[in-house]
């Protein structure tokens, strides 16, 4: 570990002396050394940075790709096999996990648009929300923000066309979260 520690400092003391003496391209080299055997050495990347060059895209870096382009795989045979809740429950999951790049939010956002008549006509029928178990009992099925404070507005009285409104949430969440809600029996549909 030291004697690593010490060839990452010789090449830090080299990139830095390389660049004193205008070899840029050389320092460069150096500090990229210096990543391959420490990812993380913020001293390396700011050298290059500063340099005007891009930093070596380490193990990190790629293994996100990876972990990108495989969930982004696995939504698209989702969806393309009919599995759209499916899909979008692994790239929401995979949004709060990290960010996704460009083309996994597009896919998110094409899923999205699919799901919504879907949800539009479970829902059709209108009705009010309301609770199906009793308000105490909540806390215990530890609910997401979203679903919890869709959850207070369910009343009875509140149409479920004013739902989305009075949430201030966009339709495909109101429609999405409820229809989790009531497939668990938390809330039911008065007509």
């Amino acid at each position: 570990m030291a004697a690593n520690r010490d060839e990452i400092d010789r090449l830090l003391r080299e990139g830095l002396d390389l660049y004193g003496n205008d070899d840029v391209d050389g320092a460069v080299r150096a500090w990229k050394r210096v990543l391959e055997l420490d990812a993380g050495n913020a001293d390396a990347r700011d050298y290059i940075e500063a340099a005007g060059a891009e930093p070596a895209r380490g193990a990190a870096d790629t293994a996100h790709d990876r972990r990108d382009a495989t969930l982004l795989e696995e939504a698209l045979a989702l969806a393309a096999g009919g599995g759209l809740a499916d899909a979008h429950a692994l790239l929401e999951g995979g949004l709060r996990a990290d960010d996704l790049d460009l083309e996994s939010l597009a896919v998110l956002e094409l899923v999205r648009a699919r799901l919504l008549p879907a949800y539009r006509d479970r829902f059709a029928t209108g009705g009010a929300p309301r609770l199906a178990v009793p308000a105490g009992d909540l806390a215990r099925y530890h609910l997401p923000a979203q679903a919890a404070f869709l959850v207070s507005l369910c009343d009875g009285r509140t149409p479920l066309d004013d739902l989305a409104e009075a949430a201030g949430m966009d339709e495909f969440d109101v429609l999405h979260n409820l229809g989790g809600l009531v497939d668990s029996g938390l809330v039911s549909i008065a007509s």
